[in-house]
């Protein structure tokens, strides 16, 4: 609703922002919202899970749409420069990452029907490998940007967050990917289902989860090492800069990345119980908090139009 009250504020339409280069990727920020709003069903209203499970495939459809065909348009369509470029390009494919680990999440409550969860667990893995292939295109091409032009301007230093995002994301996806898919092979006949199964003894289907929680827990690491790599460099870019402005919208491109690398620490202290992960992710849980609170102090004395609602009020009142 209130994506539709901008355009109206604004006075532009769905395909003018689909066509501005500045404006159509941010129109992943939907998908990531609505993914939000399906992690929220799930954790409250657990007995929802099959409307968690409808929204979640209209989540996947519009995450394919705004992945596949945010980025044609960019390539297609939107012609701009490399000094142009910034991070925001890669938040079309983040949403694939988002809708992953929301797929994950929820198919813990599809245990009772074993064929729909390993679907689930199949399309949710095919989504992360998708989104972690076409970011670190894109990632490449974003450094090629910052190696050939610097650092972006001061008023977007902050979108150098931006791929801290998919990698944290990617992180607790795959770890919840591959946590469920041992799951199912040990508790719900997993690998009868994938035409696998020799009469293996429950030892040996315990051994077989424990090392794909493992493999989770590398793959997640090798991402998380690069994700703090970048948050380094992101804080160090906003250092350099000089000191900001009180108040920016960009700030806002800082809160979601530092969540993601909470988000995939903490899975890892869930599964190994090692407190290093869990003090890592209660830094960055930290700087999402900050950031995050000032991030809506700072939209509530800054961005809203006071002045409009006001004159608004007083010429209804005069009607």
């Amino acid at each position: 609703m209130g994506y539709f009250m901008l355009c109206e504020r604004y006075h532009v339409s769905f395909k003018m922002i689909l066509k501005d280069q500045n404006l159509n990727v941010f129109l992943g920020c939907e998908v990531m919202g609505l993914s939000t709003i399906i992690n929220m069903l799930y954790y409250l209203r657990p007995r929802w899970y099959i409307a968690t499970y409808v929204l979640w495939w209209i989540n996947v459809t519009l995450s394919l749409l705004a992945g596949w065909g945010i980025t044609f348009i960019m390539i297609g369509y939107n012609k701009f420069s490399m000094k142009e470029a910034n991070a925001t390009i890669l938040l079309p494919c983040v949403t694939m990452t988002v809708v992953s680990s929301t797929g994950s999440l929820i198919s813990q409550s599809m245990m009772n029907r074993p064929g729909f969860q390993l679907s689930q667990d199949i399309i949710t893995f095919l989504l992360w490998s998708n989104a972690v292939i076409l970011a670190t295109v894109l990632i490449c091409f974003y450094f090629n940007k910052l190696l050939l032009h610097g650092l972006p301007a001061k008023e977007v230093i902050y979108t150098c967050f931006i791929p801290i995002g998919i990698l944290g994301q990617g992180g607790w996806a795959i770890q919840l990917n591959y946590k469920n898919l041992g799951n199912l092979i040990v508790n719900g006949s997993g690998l009868k289902l994938l035409n696998l199964d020799v009469g293996f003894s429950e030892e040996y289907l315990q051994t077989i989860s424990a090392t794909l929680n493992i493999l989770g827990i590398c793959v997640a690491l090798f991402l998380a090492a690069f994700g703090v790599c970048l948050t380094a460099l992101s804080f160090l870019a906003v250092v350099y800069c000089g000191r900001p402005p009180v108040w920016i919208r960009t700030m806002w491109a800082s809160t979601f990345p530092l969540g993601t690398m909470a988000l995939s620490f903490n899975e890892m202290y869930l599964t190994t119980k090692l407190t290093g992960f869990q003090v890592i992710s209660t830094i960055y849980s930290v700087m999402l908090i900050l950031i995050t609170t000032y991030c809506i102090i700072g939209t509530v004395l800054f961005d809203v139009p006071y002045k409009d609602i006001c004159n608004i009020i007083r010429s209804s009142k005069k009607e």
